[in-house]
């Protein structure tokens, strides 16, 4: 298969963690520190879309020490929607491969966000699948003919 017939579900993403809008900087800290990650999705939910999640930028550990603790900002007042960083590029899960490789080198993002049809969150597909597509295959040498 041409890796340009590839499309991002061919490969699978991995989880997110989400959080709405609404909770506190830190609640998201204690999030990121408990579960040992750097930055989680801030999206909100659509109840008239059956409650999917719909995501509006994401918060880096980063984005929280510059932006709060470098300013001695109540970190127990201000949001994730506060400080968010956005826009978000996302990704189609349908959409090929190929592009969203682009997409990801032009915007130099190590990851980006999927979602489906309707817009809703599905995954995080991380540069590093993308690559083991594009790694080129050798031969099995163990099989003499």
């Amino acid at each position: 298969m041409n890796f340009t017939e590839f499309s991002v579900e061919d490969i699978g993403t991995s989880e997110l963690v989400i959080v709405a809008p609404e909770t506190t900087i830190i609640e998201c800290a204690k999030l990121m520190h408990d579960l040992r990650i750097n930055r989680v999705i801030v999206a909100s939910s659509k109840a008239e879309l059956d409650g999917i999640s719909i995501p509006q930028g994401f918060l880096t550990d980063h984005a929280i020490v510059v932006e709060v603790v470098a300013f001695s900002l109540d970190p127990a007042v201000l949001t994730a929607g506060d400080i968010m960083l956005c826009p978000l590029v996302t990704a189609r899960q349908d959409e090929a491969l190929h592009l969203v490789h682009e997409r990801m080198m032009i915007s130099e993002l190590s990851s980006i966000v999927v979602v489906d049809s309707r817009g809703a969150l599905v995954g995080l597909l991380e540069a590093e699948k993308i690559l083991e597509v594009l790694k080129p295959r050798s031969p099995d040498l163990s099989q003499s003919s």
